[in-house]
């Protein structure tokens, strides 16, 4: 049995024998990674969970940093090891390393394309600006392993009250019964969905206690629902700042039918955001409320204190443009 420390320090051990170069506690997408590591071109983190860790937790940041860098990684107690840990960081594609008298990776993470951002920052180096659009893409290909599952969860995220049995679920993708009921033994598999049965039938429904409820939930707002949003807008060359939502929705206290609060930062016209909304709302079957500041209108607001400001500041959010760190600071820091 070993500390956090102790787990560190022989994980950063067994990485530097690969001729990784190790760095502590990094900040990246809002958070602090235990341990980054570099090679080459390539960008891992390791999430790091000691004798006392919450590994539920640690799987959670661990999938949390998958969408940013090439490889994550959960180090662990091999006593924690249990199946069910190991199952779920399979099916995500989280590496696992389970440390005991010695140290050992018994499942291989799975390579995911780094987000131009951290390259930049990592490498010191620039991104032609349309280029950045890659990035922007859906990330949900990478974490999840089929566009089936992908449909499923679409469906599910956005009605999370309702359940549906197979058929509905079949009907409402296009997507043949055979298919729906592989893809939903892999989601009950990693605990994101839940299974009711009723007489003949057999009810699902998206499950808010899995543990990677709220991060598959914002991976998926950002990257599936809202790419259109920020695609488009990078290739005509507008500066947005920030982007976020905020409200119900980011809180996880939406409702059957809540709007969506949807926050954007920057130089964008308002004709693009009304034309490109109603897309949006089609795509999601949800109203989108919006609400666009320059960047000197956001310092004003932020300056006053102004209701929204707070709101926005005191509460989660779902960054969909931009750091949520940095965003908050800069709303603190000129709130005075």
């Amino acid at each position: 049995m070993s500390t956090e420390t102790e787990v560190v320090q022989r994980v950063e051990d067994y990485f530097r024998k690969k001729h990784w170069k190790t760095r502590r506690e990094v900040r990246l997408r809002g958070r602090m990674a235990d341990i980054m590591l570099v090679k080459g071109k390539d960008i891992a983190v390791v999430e790091v969970k000691g004798l006392k860790g919450n590994v539920e937790k640690g799987i959670m940041q661990a999938l949390h940093y998958k969408s940013a860098v090439n490889f994550s990684y959960l180090a662990i107690n091999k006593e924690a090891a249990t199946r069910k840990i190991k199952e779920t960081c399979k099916n995500l594609g989280i590496g696992l390393i389970v440390v005991n008298g010695g140290i050992k990776e018994i499942i291989k993470p799975q390579r995911t394309p780094a987000l131009q951002s951290v390259q930049e920052r990592i490498f010191e180096t620039k991104t032609e600006t349309q280029e950045k659009d890659v990035e922007l893409k859906s990330m949900l290909d990478v974490i999840l392993r089929t566009k089936s599952q992908i449909l499923i969860l679409k469906l599910l995220f956005l009605n999370p009250t309702k359940e549906f049995h197979l058929s509905d679920i079949a009907r409402k993708t296009d997507l043949t019964t055979p298919a729906v009921s592989k893809e939903l033994s892999n989601l009950l598999r990693i605990n994101l969905v839940t299974r009711r049965e009723q007489g003949n039938l057999i009810f699902y429904r998206i499950n808010k206690d899995s543990i990677i409820f709220d991060e598959m939930k914002r991976i998926f707002l950002k990257y599936e629902m809202f790419s259109e949003l920020v695609t488009e807008q990078l290739s005509k060359e507008k500066d947005i700042r920030y982007a976020l939502i905020y409200g119900s929705f980011a809180k996880g206290i939406e409702k059957e039918g809540s709007d969506i609060d949807l926050l954007v930062i920057g130089d964008v016209k308002e004709d693009y955001l009304l034309k490109t909304i109603p897309k949006i709302e089609k795509e999601v079957g949800r109203e989108i409320n919006f609400v666009l500041w320059t960047e000197k209108e956001f310092r004003e607001k932020a300056k006053k204190k102004t209701p929204l400001v707070r709101e926005i500041v005191d509460n989660p959010v779902i960054m969909i443009v931009g750091d949520e760190d940095g965003f908050k600071r800069a709303a603190k820091e000129r709130s005075g």
